[in-house]
C-alpha cells in the first residue's frame, strides 16, 4: 500500500493535508478506466464511475457516483481519452456489428407500433444479411495459370535419365 495526499480533493477535514491510504489505482489510472467506459459506451457513465472507483466501500462507491455526475467532461478525461485513442485506435471503441444488431433488435421489440417494429426488424435483418440487395453481391472469379511444363511419369528411374540424356543431346545439337 503506497501512501500519498489527498488526490480527489474531496476529504474530511479540508483545512489539514489529510494523507489517505491508495490501495488499488491512482488518479490516473482512474481517469483512464473511466475513459476507457466512456468511449466505448458513452451513456454508461454509472459504469464508468464504478470502473474508476471499483471498491466497495461506501466511500469509494460514493466517488463512483460523483465520477458518473462531474467527470463526464473535464479536461483530465478528455486527455485520457485522447491517450486512449493514440495508443488502442479509434476503432477499438466503436462497437461491432452484433453489438449493433443486439441494439436495434431490443429497439425493435420494444418499440410502440407495428411500423417501427417492422422497420426495426427489417434493418436488423439487412445488418445481418438474411436479406440480400440486389447488386452489392460481388462475385469474384480467380483463375490462376502457373505456366508450368507437363512432364510424364516414367516407369523407372533407369528410363528416366535416358530420356534425360536424349533431351540434352536435342538441346546441344540444337544449339549448334
Amino acid at each position: 500500500m503506497v501512501s500519498s495526499d489527498c488526490l480527489h480533493g474531496d476529504c474530511r477535514f479540508p483545512n489539514r493535508r489529510v494523507r489517505h491510504i491508495v490501495r488499488a489505482m491512482d488518479i490516473l489510472d482512474r481517469h483512464k478506466a473511466y475513459a476507457a467506459i466512456v468511449l466505448k459506451e458513452p451513456l454508461e457513465l454509472w459504469k464508468a464511475g464504478k470502473a474508476a472507483w471499483p471498491e466497495e466501500t461506501p466511500y469509494h462507491q460514493n466517488m463512483a457516483l460523483n465520477c458518473a455526475l462531474n467527470w463526464k467532461d473535464s479536461p483530465e478525461i478528455e486527455e485520457a481519452k485522447r491517450a486512449l485513442i493514440e495508443e488502442k485506435g479509434a476503432a477499438y471503441f466503436l462497437p461491432d456489428r452484433y453489438q449493433i444488431c443486439r441494439e436495434i433488435h431490443a429497439a425493435a421489440n420494444s418499440a410502440k407500433t407495428f411500423d417501427d417494429k417492422f422497420k426495426g426488424l427489417k434493418l436488423y435483418a439487412e445488418i445481418m444479411g438474411f436479406i440480400e440487395k440486389p447488386g452489392t453481391s460481388v462475385v469474384t472469379n480467380n483463375t490462376t495459370v502457373n505456366k508450368v511444363m507437363v512432364v510424364p511419369m516414367t516407369t523407372s528411374q533407369d528410363a528416366w535419365e535416358s530420356n534425360a540424356i536424349g533431351q540434352q543431346v536435342k538441346v546441344i545439337d540444337h544449339a549448334e
